[in-house]
């Protein structure tokens, strides 16, 4: 009987142990992405470190919803009906609005469905800068095919703890956009980012898991 129960608890043991080593695998699959491939080869650096370009020009929901989104044909379209380069990729753009075609992105970060991560929190309520999570996006040419930064469960939990080490850059909304303004110039940004004396924040299970 005692060689029973010793036997049982080796195998709960080894079931929980599995159980999370299988769920931290998928946590990690998930985030990271599987080498993704978007519908245009789209230029972050071109818009965003050349033009000026807010995020929240194609990512408009993420002061305001947990999702941030992503840009929608006709946000594209608003600036590239007539052609502003001889990209093959913006007149690709054009010739998918001409078949009413919608463009169908792929998500390259991905949180479980048990972990509830709220944009509107950390970027409206915490004024974290959306590189400290996704990297320097601005100087990419070509969508990313996996996140730039591992995000895990360590990952979170370390900026939870101690803040102040770990967020290097306090979001600034920028000012908006002058649409009468000269396509070559950039629009002016904030030239002072204030750092924050963040506190640690919760690591209740609770606050980030369904």
């Amino acid at each position: 009987m005692r060689n029973t129960g010793i036997t049982q608890r080796i195998i709960i043991i080894s079931t929980v142990g599995l159980a999370v080593l299988l769920g931290m695998t998928f946590f990690v699959f998930k985030t990271q992405g599987a080498g993704v491939q978007q519908p245009i080869a789209y230029n972050h650096q071109a818009h965003v470190k050349k033009k000026g370009e807010p995020c929240q020009t194609c990512h408009r929901y993420f002061e305001e919803r947990d999702v941030a989104g992503r840009p929608v044909m006709a946000t594209c379209i608003e600036c590239h009906t007539n052609p502003v380069t001889k990209s093959k990729e913006e007149e690709k753009l054009r010739q998918m609005a001409e078949q009413q075609q919608e463009l169908a992105w792929t998500r390259v970060t991905v949180m479980p469905d048990h972990v509830r991560f709220s944009h509107m929190r950390h970027v409206k309520v915490g004024r974290i800068d959306c590189s400290v999570c996704h990297g320097d996006m601005g100087e990419l040419t070509t969508p990313p095919t996996k996140p730039n930064i591992l995000i895990n469960m360590n990952f979170c939990l370390d900026c939870h703890r101690a803040p102040n080490e770990k967020i290097t850059k306090v979001y600034v909304k920028p000012v908006k956009k002058d649409k009468d303004a000269e396509p070559e110039k950039a629009p002016e940004k904030p030239t002072v980012i204030k750092k924050r004396n963040y506190e640690p924040v919760t690591t209740d299970c609770i606050a980030c898991h369904r």
